[in-house]
């Protein structure tokens, strides 16, 4: 979809996402207001491995470096809890679950994405 809203000039900025697969951490509800995810039967804090938090980070990136640009929700916390560091650049990157630098060269298929759709029988 992103590359599809590229390649038909619509510019895509993802914005605002994070590491989080719960609202567990403190006040993301609003102040005062307990999580959702126990009444789901997700436990707080959520119990996910680094392992897990690195490649489900990968995939995100993988696909929003396909747009023009992304938004991590966060740079820094108030908090360290268990929940609120999956909310925080500084320590997802610290935690080794991002990369310290972004600057890489992007893959040569995402470089490509909307020339080669253009190429493609789809839409003719």
């Amino acid at each position: 979809m992103i590359d599809y809203m590229n390649c038909m000039e619509f510019p895509v900025v993802v914005g605002e996402w994070s590491l989080a697969t719960t609202d567990c951490a403190r006040w993301l509800d609003g102040f005062g207001v307990e999580p959702n995810a126990p009444k789901y039967g997700v436990s707080c804090p959520d119990p996910i491995d680094d392992s897990f938090l690195t490649q489900y980070a990968s995939a995100q990136l993988n696909t929003f470096e396909r747009g023009l640009g992304w938004i991590f929700w966060c740079l820094k916390t108030d908090n360290y809890s268990e929940d609120s560091v999956k909310w925080d650049m500084m320590k997802a990157v610290e935690n080794g679950w991002l990369p310290s630098d972004f600057s890489g060269e992007l893959p040569t298929n995402v470089q490509t994405a909307c020339d080669d759709d253009d190429q493609s029988s789809y839409w003719y």
